[in-house]
């Protein structure tokens, strides 16, 4: 398990990540600290985050009915790019989009989750390997790559320096699949996948659908 020491230098890390991804609607008061997407509260030796409540699904659960209609999937995507072109006019990359990642609310709104990846693209990245596992938590280890295999942009595949470029072609992969049902790099091993990201074009749409 994490020591108490590095799991509060992430909590820490996170918190001018989540102030530039949102705005706080609600004053602080007493020892809430407004954090845009929820609130900082302090107690005796136990930090913790107050987040908002969402109601709805994520977008994995909606693709496991297969394909969506043309018109909702591309009314998904402009929210879903909407949200992202928030987060890089602040100097965010999110690093980790993905379909478990994406919420889609029961107003018909779109969130994106999980900034556990996200990075200030000011930031200096360190040097990284590759690796089969899922999404990696851990960023104070150095020579992992950071992402989801069958999303990853090849500059994340080969360990190199990531931007707002990665979410685009994260993008793409996603909305390939809310079109097809399928994903753009699927391949029966990893190493497959991810040398696919690599050399390979995902089948064309009209031939998927």
């Amino acid at each position: 398990y994490p020591s108490r020491f590095l799991v509060w230098n992430l909590f820490l890390a996170w918190i001018p990540l989540l102030c530039a991804i949102g705005f706080a609607t609600v004053s602080a008061r007493g020892w809430l600290v407004p954090l845009g997407l929820g609130w900082l509260a302090f107690l005796p030796n136990a930090p913790y985050l107050v987040t908002e409540l969402l109601e709805g699904e994520t977008l994995r659960s909606r693709l496991a009915a297969g394909a969506l209609p043309v018109r909702v999937a591309v009314e998904l995507a402009v929210h879903l790019a909407q949200g992202l072109a928030a987060a890089h006019a602040k100097g965010i990359a999110h690093r980790d989009l993905k379909p478990d990642n994406v919420f889609v609310t029961t107003d018909g709104g779109l969130k994106i989750l999980d900034f556990g990846l996200a990075s200030l693209m000011a930031e200096r990245e360190e040097p990284a390997g590759p690796d089969d596992a899922p999404t990696r938590k851990d960023l104070t280890q150095p020579g992992v790559v950071l992402g989801t295999v069958g999303y990853m942009a090849p500059e994340q595949v080969r360990g190199a320096r990531v931007d707002q470029r990665a979410d685009i072609f994260s993008f793409g992969c996603v909305l390939y699949e809310m079109l097809t049902g399928k994903r753009a790099f699927a391949r029966a091993t990893t190493v497959d996948t991810l040398s696919a990201i690599l050399r390979d074009e995902p089948t064309p749409v009209v031939t998927v659908r």
